[in-house]
């Protein structure tokens, strides 16, 4: 299946690069490599994720504590959010900026 990326979820990813990058350098491109490692394994398998909410999957990254929230709609995966925290452990969404400071919280769609 095709994998199309929103604008939040993009931004969630950008995001995240940037932060790990500043926490270790090449940090944010080993990020990277794990998001598109997910959404390689999502295009195959798009079913394989839990629901975590109505229609909407919930992918757990393994290295990095993110999980990445997509829907299957016809022959394509809609990738809505990119989010840490609480929203990896199962809770509500937490998103970051840049300065790692929290921007959103409570669902995911709109």
């Amino acid at each position: 299946m095709q994998v199309i990326l929103r604008p939040a979820a993009a931004a969630d990813i950008e995001d995240a690069i940037s932060w790990y990058e500043r926490q270790r350098r090449d940090l944010g491109g080993e990020f990277l490599e794990a998001v598109n490692a997910a959404l390689k394994v999502i295009a195959q398998k798009p079913r394989l994720a839990p629901l975590a909410q109505r229609q909407t999957h919930r992918f757990l990254l393994r290295r990095f504590p993110y999980a990445i929230y997509y829907r299957i709609e016809g022959d394509l995966v809609l990738v809505w959010r990119a989010c840490t925290g609480a929203a990896a452990r199962g809770g509500g969404a937490r998103v970051v900026d840049r300065a790692g400071r929290v921007v959103e919280r409570g669902r995911l769609m709109p």
